[in-house]
């Protein structure tokens, strides 16, 4: 076997018909059991071929070293991927989720835990890894720092004096600044200082048994001193020169092993609890021992710590997503696909096509089937791969069509993403109604996103192939025929700047309707091309959130509001029509526009009857100088 080095360590088979890929993973030694299990599941848990060309080898590495040469100067070795801690990770990121993890007496389990990284700010807190170079994969939790004591504890102000133990492993200084005093000493040893009067407390970690030294009838103070959280992330210079589709099953993997790991702490912090009297300290005392906290943080930081109180105390739980959607079940059908994306040739939809940006649309048809509950088959068919070729294929999809939607999906979604709500769309829509996804080469490994990429991706030679599509199709086509575009997100930009460059030629479809879903459009931009929009489509919809996490994401890197934030700062114009929709009532999700049937079945409304929002029953909201609109 010879091995050669391009940026990252890859190892080529001279023998093997497949490459061999070894992922050198940096990983904080503070977390080397919880890593060492997620290892091993990830290898698991890899699909089909992925798994006999990927190796994983961590590289363990002390917190001393990630400060002097990574964190602070960016020196990485040639790794792949990165296992840190979040507190390593919170001083070189604005991330408030990260922070949040630092604090005391802010979680009251491993539940709550799971739930800030499910919620807009956790997943805000992997993507703006990208301002850093990197991308956050998954969270990786080691558990919650928990305080076992002999004696009940009322409140915080309880554990001024008392003497806690804490292993070489722990971090005294959080103990410290709440009044109590780190004993460090073998774990070996802390049952017996227990007994003998030695101690009052001891640290104990809920997802490592071995920690569990306890005393007998004594109570376990359930607000975590800290959450044990770390950071999966790929390290993107090295990271891209694995091709998708072992990058893709990677990044499914690291989702599936994450998952499971927080199911089994959340069982493991069930039989700790089982085995001590719980004690729950209240808000009002909690408030005040974080707040008191913070005061004693390095002012650089307690900025970060006050947004990330703001951020759990304004985010619950993640709702559960509305039920699925009952024109799904059973249904077959199919759409209809353009994209700019590489062609991997895949035997699997899913990886059929990858991130990487090409000059060539793909196009061709899927057939899909579902079964009561879920998809159960779908295949694509021939694919063409000519731009003249698929404008002609698509055009007669038009002229043959009632109504045909094009779908632009947004950032952070695969290929198979965007095609799973482009079924979910066609299902609503019926058998009268085709459906086009448009697919822009997007990036997305496993849960973070890589922002800065997709920008690009947007706004470059995809979105010039998508005007030339655009203009192309309306070559004849019949006049009875309807053309909607419906964009999501960063899909907006897309979708805006290729309607106000149609041909006025004549040539080019009238677009019946644009809607806008949660675009990421700065709104400057958006109010300088409406009246070339207009002039292209009968009618501009806008539907938009103020509890958006990705486009609060997207605001802080640009500096610049964006058309989809909503709530009291929702764009209104005499050229559109401006939906809010109450953050409170969804998932809160960026993609609240195919999870809540509510906003859904709005959409569908309009695309099928072509009717405004006062005909749909939408309430009028008045905002200077126009007005908006509410869902009943």
């Amino acid at each position: 076997m010879t091995r050669v080095v391009v940026a990252l360590l890859l190892l080529v088979s001279a023998t093997a018909s497949a490459q061999q890929y070894r992922i050198d993973i940096l990983v904080d030694a503070r977390l080397r059991g919880p890593a060492e299990v997620f290892l091993e599941d990830l290898r698991g848990l890899l699909a089909g071929e992925a798994r006999e060309v990927v190796q994983f080898e961590p590289i363990f590495v002390s917190d001393a070293e990630l400060g002097a040469r990574v964190l602070d100067n960016h020196q990485w070795p040639d790794a792949e991927l990165a296992i840190l801690s979040s507190t390593a990770l919170t001083g070189s990121t604005r991330s408030s989720a990260l922070a949040a993890f630092d604090m005391p007496f802010v979680f009251p389990d491993t539940a709550s835990v799971i739930d800030l990284q499910r919620s807009p700010a956790g997943l805000a807190g992997l993507s703006r890894m990208d301002e850093q170079g990197m991308v956050g994969l998954v969270y990786l939790n080691a558990g919650t720092t928990l305080i076992a004591s002999r004696i009940e504890l009322d409140e915080p102000e309880d554990l001024q004096r008392m003497r806690v133990a804490i292993s070489p492993q722990d971090d005294p200084r959080t103990l410290e600044l709440l009044g109590g005093v780190p004993m460090t000493m073998d774990p070996a040893r802390i049952e017996s200082a227990l007994t003998d009067d030695d101690i009052e407390a001891t640290f104990v970690n809920s997802g490592d048994p071995r920690s569990w030294a306890l005393p007998d009838g004594g109570h376990l103070v359930t607000n975590s001193i800290q959450a044990q959280v770390g950071v999966v992330l790929a390290v993107n210079s090295n990271w891209y020169e694995i091709p998708f589709i072992y990058r893709a099953m990677i990044g499914d993997a690291a989702i599936a092993a994450s998952t499971r790991r927080d199911r089994w702490l959340v069982e493991s912090e069930q039989t700790l609890r089982e085995r001590l009297s719980p004690v729950t300290f209240q808000a009002e005392q909690t408030s005040r021992a974080i707040d008191s906290w913070i005061e004693q943080q390095p002012e650089r930081r307690r900025d970060a710590y006050t947004r990330a109180l703001d951020d759990v105390q304004s985010f619950s739980a993640p709702r559960p997503r509305t039920p699925a959607d009952q024109q799904s079940r059973g249904a077959a059908g199919r759409i209809y696909f353009a994209t700019t994306r590489e062609d991997t040739e895949s035997s699997e939809l899913k990886y059929r096509f990858g991130d990487v940006r090409t000059d060539t649309i793909k196009c061709g048809e899927i057939s899909y089937q579902y079964s009561q509950e879920e998809l159960a088959t779908a295949d694509v068919g021939s694919v063409m791969a000519n731009n003249a070729d698929c404008e002609a294929y698509l055009n007669d999809v038009l002229q043959w069509s009632m109504r045909t939607l094009i779908f632009v999906h947004g950032f952070n979604n695969r290929f198979w993403d965007a095609t799973e709500r482009a079924m979910k769309l066609k299902n609503n829509l019926g058998a009268e109604s085709e459906v086009v996804l448009w697919s822009w080469p997007s990036r997305r490994d496993a849960v973070g996103s890589s922002y800065l990429y997709d920008r690009d991706s947007a706004q470059g030679v995809a979105l010039q192939l998508f005007k030339e599509l655009l203009n192309a199709l309306g070559h004849d086509a019949d006049t009875s025929s309807s053309l909607d575009i419906l964009a999501h997100s960063m899909g907006g930009q897309h979708a805006t700047s290729a309607a106000a460059g149609l041909s006025s030629s004549g040539n080019s479809p009238h677009l019946r309707n644009l809607v806008l879903a949660a675009p990421d459009i700065p709104t400057d931009e958006f109010g300088f091309v409406l009246d070339e929009i207009q002039c292209n489509a009968g009618r501009v919809t806008l539907y938009a959130s103020g509890r958006d996490w990705a486009l609060r994401v997207s605001e802080r890197l640009s500096r610049y509001s964006r058309v989809g934030m909503g709530g009291e700062d929702i764009f209104v114009d005499a050229r559109l029509e401006s939906i809010n929709v109450d953050g409170s009532l969804n998932s809160l999700n960026h993609s609240y526009v195919f999870e809540d049937e509510r906003v859904l079945q709005d959409m569908v409304t309009l695309l099928l009857t072509d009717v405004g929002a006062e005909d749909r029953g939408l309430q009028r909201r008045r905002k200077a100088p126009w007005h908006y609109w509410e869902l009943p």
